[in-house]
Formats: structure tokens, sequence, C-alpha cells
């Protein structure tokens, strides 16, 4: 009987040992609150905020590798080294049937073409939709391009590449200082704030504060700073896969 008692109790020790474990696990692994329009979570650990102001990762385009160049500081003869996406602000279209062209200016003020060279006629249209003035358009793995009339610029031939955000571009780098200076104050009001915005993260006091906010200027300040924590997700000066912006559509992603 006694062996018997022994017995039990061993194995009901090295069940609650197991059992711990396993129910801490289950905490652990919530689901985080879902998220809404105007939601909000409670604060936690600031995201990672990439630089846009480092020149080898969001370089202007005098920066930019030249096409059919290996230029050391991108590539290596095995490939990409690192991710770069090239930042301009939309001045206009050019009048011109096809392919599209674009007007853009860089973060030194100084203004190039983007064109789209995709072999679908249909998309034009849609391009033109998302290509508007004032917009900041964002083109992954960009390289300085010589067009056949002299002009120069980025020749576009994957969608996936491109983005359009519906923000200017100093309204863009403004938006990612926002985000990494997050002060603890309210978007609004200026008030402290213990929320943040369950899409974009930054910060809040109130629901109420949040839904203002949304009706102002939040609606498309939220989806640039949307696009600002993606971009936190890697590494930007190790290249371990193609970062896309749309990689299982044939179509451009844009915000609006």
């Amino acid at each position: 009987m006694l062996i018997l008692i022994s017995s039990l109790l061993v194995a009901l020790f090295f069940f609650l040992r197991c059992f711990k474990p396993r129910v801490r696990s289950s905490i652990s692994a919530q689901s985080p609150p879902v998220e809404s329009l105007t939601g909000s979570v409670h604060m936690s650990s600031p995201p990672q905020i990439p630089d846009l102001n480092k020149e080898l990762n969001f370089p202007p385009y005098r920066s930019l590798p030249e096409e059919r160049c290996l230029d050391e500081r991108y590539y290596s003869r095995a490939g990409p080294k690192l991710h770069w996406c090239f930042l301009a602000e939309i001045k206009n279209q050019v009048p011109w049937i096809r392919p599209k062209y674009y007007n853009v200016k860089d973060r030194n003020e100084k203004e190039y073409l983007v064109s789209f060279h995709l072999g679908d006629p249909t998309r034009d249209q849609a391009i033109a939709e998302m290509c508007r003035d004032g917009y900041t358009i964002c083109v992954m793995y960009a390289e300085r391009h010589l067009f056949a009339d002299g002009q120069i610029g980025v020749r576009v031939e994957n969608e996936d590449t491109v983005k359009t955000l519906p923000c200017t571009l100093k309204e863009f780098f403004d938006i990612r200082d926002k985000l990494a200076n997050d002060d603890g104050v309210c978007n609004l009001c200026r008030d402290p704030a213990t929320l943040k915005c369950a899409r974009c993260k930054l910060s809040y006091c109130s629901k109420t504060c949040q839904a203002k906010d949304w009706k102002g200027v939040h609606k498309t300040e939220c989806k640039a700073a949307q696009q600002i924590l993606k971009w936190g997700m890697f590494d930007w000066d190790q290249f371990d896969e193609p970062r896309l912006f749309n990689a299982t559509s044939p179509r451009i992603q844009v915000i609006e």
C-alpha cells in the first residue's frame, strides 16, 4: 500500500510540473485586441521605427544605384545586399498616351521622372487614379534610368514594387517623427495619453479624441503610419527576401 501511495504522489508531482508551463504558454499566446477604425489598445513596448533619413536605405535619386551597374553599396555578385526605397512626391502626370509618366520631386527637392512600363494598357486608368498630384510614391529597389530622350528617372516594370500614400513627402517624414518621438501625449489635444491607435500606434487620451481626429487628419495620417510600422518589421541593412508591397496581386497597392 505504501508503495502504491508513493507511486501516486510521484506521478502527481511530475504532472503538476508539466502542467504549469502549459498554462503560462497558453496565456502568453492570447490574441491581441480586435482592430477597428477607431479602436484603441493600451500602451505596450514601442514599435521599431525605420530612419527615413538614412540615405543608404531611403536614398534621394542621385544616390540610387544605376541600372546595369554593380554598385557595391547595394549589390554583391550574388544579388542585393540590403533593402532600399526611393521616396518622392508626385508633382503631375506628363501628358503622354502611354506609358504613364509622372514628374516627381525627391527629398532633395530635385525633379525626375517615374515611368510605368507594364505592358498592360488596361492598367493605365487605375495607375492614373493611384498616382495623384501631391501623393508620396514609394518604389522599392529603384534604380537610376536614362530614358531615350535623355531625361533621367525611374522605370517601373513591376507593380508590386510601388505604393502611393495620400500625403505629401514632408507630411510622410513628419508622421515618421511623430511615431519615433512619441512623448505620451494625445495626438489631438496634447493631454497625457494612456491609449494608442490599434492600427498605427499614435497616442490618444480617449476614444473620443481619436474619433474626432479620425474625421480630421488621422484617417490619412494613420495609413501612412501603418506603412512606416510595417517597414520596422525587418532589418533594412540585411537583404533576406524581396520586400514587395503586394506580391500576391498584379496591381499597385495604394492606401487612400
